[in-house]
């Protein structure tokens, strides 16, 4: 037998007893998706590093041995596990056990107005007001894993806290998670929290997951979340900011400046049209649809664009300075002279806008 034979011969046998040693190991200790994952980046970094070492030393030939050893480990791992691995893959890297928890934070708000932070992450924001002068904040946390007690283990490793100050006289609420080292992709957190009936002012992020407001009056909101909608149910603030994607926009809303603004998704709003405000609305692939008032004391300028979709504005009294079946731009006869002043511009791609009166 030559020396290169032999040395084949070496590989193929290493390659055997890591194969038969994984298939023991891990029929007896199943790993999951995460486990997996690393032994592959520790595998890689195995080969780089030996590889660096035989380029120095090219008279040894351990590199060929020690893919042996790992490609016997991981065909090992793929024969055990290979059908819990895809199922755990489908589950979005963790597997069907769940354990929830239900968190509460309550409080006294005496303070004229609030302030409320979130970022939160797979899972809604459910906000509204009270007559009282308290405050409730809960949480509906659920972990997963591939076993009952590693769900377990998941959820007791996340940690929650709600920062209470106040500051300017005004309470401030800040909802605070301490992560563990895996990452936020084993959990969904649901947050629902009701707020004392005075100015709040709101900063909300979550993802994978809607914000909706209910009976909020203020000074600023800034919304912001991914694969959800933004449902906003009487919401009268000073300042509005809202983005979302693969989510719609709709609610009734009175407020000073707006910009709000999603892809593939409407945006149907009603405006009560009792103060001045403008209105910044833009989607993609969504029609747009606001819905406001007749009244004579009312004056709109509007500026509405779309590509693939066609305009209908049902306003009185309209003067035009562009009237296009995708583009238009009118003003209220007599706009300055209104005493409550609207301006609406609404930009959107293959879909409809329509202005309206209720």
């Amino acid at each position: 037998m030559s020396r290169s034979t032999g040395f084949s011969v070496l590989r193929l046998g290493i390659f055997f007893v890591s194969l038969g040693a994984g298939w023991i190991f891990f029929s007896s200790y199943p790993i999951t998706l995460r486990t997996f994952v690393l032994i592959l980046i520790a595998a890689g970094a195995m080969l780089i590093l030996v590889s660096l070492f035989s380029w120095r030393k090219p008279s040894l030939r351990s590199t060929g041995l020690v893919t042996g050893v790992i490609l016997g480990i991981i065909v090992s791992m793929l024969l055990t596990s290979g059908v819990a691995l895809a199922q755990n893959i489908s589950d979005g890297g963790f597997g069907p056990y769940t354990a929830q928890e239900i968190i509460t934070y309550n409080g006294v708000a005496s303070e004229s107005s609030v302030y409320f932070e979130v970022h939160n992450f797979n899972g809604p924001i459910t906000i509204s007001t009270w007559d009282r002068a308290s405050y409730s904040v809960n949480l509906t946390i659920r972990a997963r894993d591939t076993t009952s007690g590693s769900a377990q283990s998941n959820l007791a490793a996340l940690k929650t806290s709600l920062d209470e100050s106040v500051a300017g006289g005004s309470k401030r609420l800040i909802l605070v998670y301490d992560m563990p080292l895996t990452g936020n992709s084993a959990y969904s957190i649901e947050v629902q929290a009701f707020l004392p009936s005075k100015t709040l002012s709101l900063d909300l992020s979550s993802s994978n997951g809607g914000i909706f407001l209910s009976r909020i009056n203020g000074t600023t909101v800034s919304l912001s979340t991914s694969n959800g909608q933004l449902e906003l149910n009487g919401v009268y603030v000073d300042r509005l900011e809202g983005s979302t994607s693969n989510g719609r926009i709709q609610g009734t809303v009175d407020i000073g400046r707006t910009t709000l603004s999603t892809s593939n998704g409407q945006i149907r709003l009603t405006i009560p049209s009792l103060k001045s405000g403008s209105y910044d609305l833009v989607t993609s692939n969504g029609a747009v649809t606001t819905t406001v008032s007749p009244l004579p004391s009312v004056g709109y300028s509007l500026d509405l664009s779309t590509s693939n979709g066609v305009i209908n504005i049902s306003l009185p009294n309209l003067s035009y300075s562009l009237d296009q079946r995708t583009a238009k731009r009118a003003q209220t006869t007599d706009f300055s002279g209104k005493a409550i002043q609207l301006t609406i511009n609404i930009d959107t791609s293959n879909a409809n806008i329509s202005v309206e009166t209720s």
